[in-house]
């Protein structure tokens, strides 16, 4: 992603019997430099970019990704920034 990049959107749907969805996010340019995003997801999951593994339950469910450019978190002792925020829809809870 590049710093012009914010808010860029993500939509994925399950149409079929499987529904593991594998998202792997790299590199990425914020306001901080360059660095490795992570995922934001559920009930405030959140996971780091290379282990994006989503399990959309039905078929029909969807969600809905939001590049978030300057969010940042830490995670085992190591701080990503970029996040990509989960919308799912429909939501269970």
């Amino acid at each position: 992603m590049e710093l012009y990049d914010d808010g860029h959107v993500i939509r994925i749907k399950r149409l079929g019997n499987d529904g593991r969805v594998n998202i792997v996010a790299v590199d990425c340019k914020t306001s901080y430099g360059t660095g490795i995003p992570y995922f934001h997801k559920d009930r405030g999951d959140i996971l780091e970019g290379d282990s994006g593994q989503y399990n959309l339950a039905a078929a029909g469910d969807s969600i809905e990704l939001v590049w978030i450019r300057d969010l940042s978190s830490s995670i085992n002792g190591i701080t990503h920034y970029g996040c990509w925020m989960e919308y799912k829809l429909p939501r269970d809870w």
